[in-house]
């Protein structure tokens, strides 16, 4: 028996028993298995909420395989344990007691489903990278668009939140999210630090070539700035997404006033046609790759439209940028590669940054637990 699966049967309440009772044959019945803590110093779940022999307690519970780990951790030297309400445990080897009083122990050593475990021990030990491959096809579609849409919408957040350092003001928002999509993966962070050194209004102002000249001295490119220069990358780029090449581009196409009027636009297809309007070159040095501009939709345009619902408190918004990536082409890289090879091919960029998502947040990271797609192959009967 594993801490990890005494965990996931206590999120999830999945405690098969008509009855349960602590040591002392108290009742107890779970009303909210709490907030798991998976990073955290302290209990294992937070603001759980148990009646215990008719009476009603809130606070945290403790899980270990046997009680006597309570000491074997240390736990009863550490006053972050002193409020636990309930010790769930595999096997009651031993009373344990803090701060003064007996804990109240569950034992779940007779409600184990072993067949139940031994499914979640076959998929944790999965070798694959995307641990249920073998078992996404009997899997009903609408956990992976669940799980796929939650994790785009963790995506967009943690972007604004690392956007949010350089938008001042809402009103330029566009601007930054442009500018960070331009600098791509490996010069977002040097690209909007080279703006935040303009006032956003100066640069709508200046005429484009001025425009770029401004940012390419303010950026160190054009003097090798020893101070700057070192915090562009221009190895693990093609020359065609060399950072000078991109703050050029940018200088001509930062039209965020225009930009942000697409968010008043109806249709996905209305936004894709003036989106392409706004970013048509006059010369061949400005012409962006097909791939490239459905970059700046996939990575600017549509995380703006959520950022607006945040701003604006308007679930429209989202609702839209979900709709919008519908009407992209999926985008072609090693993730969505490794996806295809299991039948989950992307058809539009929805689903391709839903699957890249999925596998940053839970796949990668190893957080099958935590998904629902993982939950329900586990939760199958052999």
């Amino acid at each position: 028996m594993t801490e990890e699966y005494l965990h996931f049967i206590w999120s999830l309440k999945r405690i098969i028993a008509t009855e349960l009772q602590t040591q002392h044959q108290e009742s107890i019945q779970i009303i909210s298995a709490g907030l798991h803590n998976a990073i955290m110093a302290g209990p294992d779940f937070s603001h759980a909420k148990l009646i215990i022999d008719g009476i009603e307690w809130h606070g945290p519970v403790e899980i270990h395989v046997k009680s006597s780990d309570w000491y074997a951790h240390k736990h009863h030297q550490d006053e972050a344990y002193n409020n636990v309400i309930l010790h769930v445990v595999f096997e009651h080897d031993r009373e344990v007691e803090q701060n003064g009083r007996i804990l109240p122990t569950l034992e779940l050593k007779p409600f184990i489903d072993w067949d139940h475990f031994e499914q979640f021990e076959h998929f944790k030990n999965s070798k694959h990278d995307i641990h249920c491959a073998a078992s996404l096809k009997g899997t009903n579609s609408i956990f992976i668009e669940n799980m796929m849409e939650k994790s785009l919408i963790e995506k967009w957040g943690q972007k604004i939140s690392v956007l949010q350092e350089y938008i001042k003001d809402p009103n330029d928002a566009m601007m930054t999210f442009l500018g960070a999509a331009f600098g791509g993966h490996l010069n977002m962070h040097p690209f909007l630090q080279t703006l935040a050194t303009v006032p956003a209004e100066r640069l709508r102002k200046m005429a484009p070539i001025k425009r770029y000249n401004l940012l390419l001295t303010q950026s160190g490119m054009v003097f090798n700035d020893i101070k700057t220069i070192d915090r562009w990358h221009f190895k693990g780029n093609r020359p065609g997404n060399f950072p000078s090449k991109r703050l050029y581009q940018f200088a001509f196409f930062m039209h965020d006033d225009q930009l942000k009027l697409l968010a008043e636009l109806s249709t996905p297809k209305e936004v894709i046609d003036r989106f392409e309007e706004i970013m048509k070159p006059k010369t061949t040095q400005l012409r962006l790759t097909e791939n490239f501009k459905n970059h700046l939709l996939i990575n600017a345009v549509v995380p703006f439209f959520y950022y607006c619902a945040l701003q604006e408190q308007n679930e429209k918004y989202q609702e839209f940028a979900l709709e919008l990536l519908k009407n992209v082409p999926p985008e072609n890289n090693n993730i969505t590669r490794k996806w295809s090879a299991i039948d989950k091919a992307p058809k539009n960029a929805w689903e391709s940054q839903g699957l890249l998502a999925l596998y940053r947040y839970y796949c990668k990271a190893k957080k099958c637990l935590s998904c629902e797609v993982g939950n329900a192959i586990i939760d199958r009967s052999k």
